[in-house]
């Protein structure tokens, strides 16, 4: 669990500089991206939507590392292209729908994140996962008292560890004052994340911008979460079961599709989020490869 200490996540769960979010949100579309091979692209139709469409996006075309892949439709395989992998999932955001990010607005982040590692109740990972496999994700197992700092005073914010790892735990008080419980079933007496994956959002924690992002299971088809994205059991265990990592340039994988993606490409998978406005804007510019698929 100490190893989760040193990887800082994104927000979950009071509220700072409004301008602080914009700048993480910022960073993470002129960050990581182009050479993924896989990304979870989540769409809302309006800013204060609490619902939308989770696509499961796939490289089946070629190219050089580093090169600019051809745009293509979802589902149009061809030289640098991608497609769409199965059927949209219904999926559920923040109580204030997707935009820049700040700490407890209710708001689920927009932008590009990294994703991972998985984490769970359980002390061992799904049985959809293959972990025998160079291209399974890292799974932690949650400790009973694993926590995710919300606190933007304290030196630990944006951080999920256990804090009986810290050599300083037994000198007294802890350094926050805010916390969200890893261990739900034990504190709130629910599966919400029994499975999940950390949302590299806020990276460089920067105070106050947001906290403690992951996917996770919702609680129901119409309750928003605090700024997470959310899905039914079985519709998360689907995604955990495609998802696959890798360095670029590292192995050719098949994917559930029996389409490899690319070599030369990252397997790093991301999460792309935001309004459908927001999303179209970032097609158009580049940054995103492929169309935004329709809503129905």
């Amino acid at each position: 669990m100490a190893g989760f200490l040193a990887m800082a996540t994104g927000a979950c769960a009071q509220a700072d500089s409004a301008d602080a979010g914009r700048q993480v949100q910022e960073r993470s579309v002129s960050g990581p991206g182009p050479s993924a091979a896989q990304h979870l692209l989540v769409v809302t139709e309006d800013p204060g939507d609490i619902g939308g469409r989770l696509f499961r996006m796939e490289r089946v075309g070629g190219g050089e590392s580093g090169g600019d892949p051809t745009p293509g439709e979802p589902g149009e395989p061809g030289q640098g292209a991608w497609r769409q992998v199965g059927d949209p999932i219904h999926v559920v955001v923040g109580r204030s729908g997707v935009g820049p990010k700040r700490e407890g607005d209710g708001r689920s982040p927009e932008g590009v994140f990294e994703l991972g590692p998985l984490f769970g109740y359980g002390q061992e990972p799904p049985a959809v996962m293959d972990v025998s496999a160079e291209t399974s994700f890292p799974y932690q197992s949650m400790a009973p008292g694993a926590v995710c700092v919300d606190d933007p005073a304290s030196a630990y914010y944006n951080r999920v560890f256990d804090p009986d790892t810290l050599a300083e735990s037994a000198a007294g008080a802890p350094e926050w004052n805010s916390f969200e419980a890893m261990r739900r079933d034990l504190v709130h007496g629910d599966d919400l994340y029994k499975w999940g994956v950390l949302v590299r959002y806020n990276d460089s924690t920067v105070p106050g911008a947001g906290s403690c992002i992951f996917l996770h299971i919702w609680r129901s088809p119409d309750s928003p979460t605090a700024g997470c994205t959310a899905m039914a059991e079985e519709d998360l265990l689907s995604v955990l079961g495609w998802l696959k990592r890798g360095p670029a340039g590292g192995p050719e994988v098949e994917s559930q599709t029996e389409v490899e993606p690319s070599p030369g490409f990252s397997l790093q998978p991301l999460l792309v989020q935001g309004t459908r406005a927001y999303l179209e804007g970032l097609a158009s510019e580049g940054v995103l490869p492929y169309r935004i698929p329709p809503s129905s």
